[in-house]
């Protein structure tokens, strides 16, 4: 099996750590991104609005975990295939996309992505007593509006 491109793992561990001023030095300044997410397909050109993107669709999250990744080669292409878990604030979500990259020289020119949409994660049902680790996550990485996110799933008398 032939080993990924350096570019691309370095573009799945930038994402891992939401470092999008890094993801955009993974992109060509002239990449192409085509996109088929919930609501329709979409296109951007450029490495800022590439990156924007990202950025859109993950930035904000106040918890964010890339659960699993894959890279490998798919004919003439590459194929890079991850999963994420994280909360925007309004309870956990699962988000799975599947990027078929071409490389240029040493980056990455075109992207075509088909995304899961972010998907809701069911709870489980009331117990009277609930939990919540924050892991790492302090007051100025977001800790309030997750606590508040959680608070507002538990159900009235737990």
């Amino acid at each position: 099996m032939t080993s990924p491109p350096p570019i691309l793992d370095s573009f799945v561990k930038r994402l891992a750590v939401r470092d999008f001023e890094g993801l955009a030095a993974c992109l060509d300044p002239d990449v192409r991104l085509r996109a088929v997410i919930p609501p329709g397909p979409e296109e951007h050109y450029g490495r800022a609005a590439a990156t924007g993107r990202f950025a859109d669709w993950f930035a904000d999250a106040v918890s964010f975990e890339l659960v699993e990744h894959r890279i490998e080669p798919f004919v003439d292409r590459w194929l890079v295939t991850y999963r994420i878990s994280l909360d925007e604030g309004d309870g956990p979500r699962h988000v799975e996309q599947h990027l078929f990259c071409d490389l240029g020289a040493e980056l990455i020119e075109r992207i075509d992505l088909l995304c899961s949409g972010f998907r809701p994660v069911a709870l489980p049902g009331p117990t009277g007593v609930h939990r919540y680790d924050a892991g790492t996550l302090g007051y100025a990485d977001g800790l309030a509006a997750a606590f508040r996110a959680r608070i507002g799933q538990i159900p009235v008398g737990d």
